[in-house]
């Protein structure tokens, strides 16, 4: 049996972080954080397979988060959910991650993670990527 892949939420809400869980525990191994610096803990301990969905991130902005996410593994899965989609899209966009604007639809989250992580090809993932 091959094993889950892992997704890592991170957000300063526990509502949504749980729900995200809730809805991808059965398919995925889900990883919460809290805020950067945990994330950046579960992200060390498990980066062999995982991606990541980021809400609000607190102790470290967003983007810089991003960032840092690339500089350990350029082809990383990211998707991002955001309020402000104007202040961040053209960032993410640069950084090859997807982008949801709040309030989001579950199923959009899910597609998502299923483009990002279902296929067996990264050269095919890569150009799956767009924004939703």
């Amino acid at each position: 049996m091959q094993a889950k892949q892992t997704v890592l939420v991170v957000g300063d809400e526990e509502g949504i972080r749980d729900l995200i869980h809730e809805l991808l525990d059965d398919d995925y191994d889900v990883l919460l954080a809290a805020d950067g610096l945990n994330a950046v803990g579960c992200y060390t301990n498990h980066a062999e397979r995982i991606a990541a969905v980021i809400t609000d991130v607190p102790r470290v902005n967003g983007a810089a988060f991003v960032e840092w996410l690339r500089q350990q593994d350029a082809k990383l899965p990211i998707i991002a959910i955001s309020n402000s989609i104007e202040d961040v899209e053209e960032h993410l966009l640069r950084q090859k991650a997807i982008l949801l604007k709040k309030p989001f639809h579950i199923v959009a989250l899910v597609t998502a993670l299923k483009r990002v992580l279902g296929s067996s090809s990264d050269e095919h993932q890569r150009k799956e990527w767009k924004l939703l």
